[in-house]
């Protein structure tokens, strides 16, 4: 279990800053359509869950 909380730590880390960042920049300056923005969220998502089925097998 504890292996398992390791690596959703990891995957967060490598992609919250990124997409924090994008979504900053959504809301500030570059103001794309919202359905843009949602598909970068599904697929910062499929991301995530990619990485940590890779980490954690």
């Amino acid at each position: 279990m504890e292996n398992v909380k390791d690596t959703f730590k990891e995957v967060a880390a490598a992609i919250l800053p990124v997409t924090i960042v994008v979504i900053l920049l959504q809301l500030t300056i570059i103001r794309l359509p919202l359905e843009a923005l949602l598909q970068f969220l599904i697929g910062a998502a499929f991301v995530s869950i990619g990485f940590f089925s890779f980490c954690s097998a």
